[in-house]
């Protein structure tokens, strides 16, 4: 699956989309992420559950440069990623929709 769960600065969940390179859910709680594994992408109960797990645990499984383990790091690279692939003004758009900053 080329997506995982971000946790957000406001402790919910968004969903990146590696394929999109950009967010495609955002403002979740833990149910509701688990719900859309389960409903939008087949997935059973476990295996939603272990998918928002890693989000929430902030769990990195590439390499990252300046990792600080408070929890965002996720949220870091998928920020480094949208600006990489989509440029500034984006990157802008999705911290004002997604954090009000």
């Amino acid at each position: 699956m080329a997506w995982r769960f971000v946790k957000q600065p406001n402790n919910l969940l968004a969903r990146f989309s590696q394929v999109v390179d950009d967010f495609t859910h955002y403002d979740l709680t833990k149910e509701e992420a688990e719900e859309l594994c389960i409903t939008e992408f087949e997935m059973d109960r476990d295996e939603a559950r272990n998918k928002v797990y890693l989000g929430l645990v902030d769990d990195i499984t590439w390499p990252i440069d300046q990792r600080r383990n408070d929890g965002l790091d996720r949220w870091r690279d998928a920020l480094r990623v949208i600006l990489a692939v989509h440029g500034v003004e984006v990157l802008a758009e999705r911290q004002k929709e997604i954090v009000g900053a």
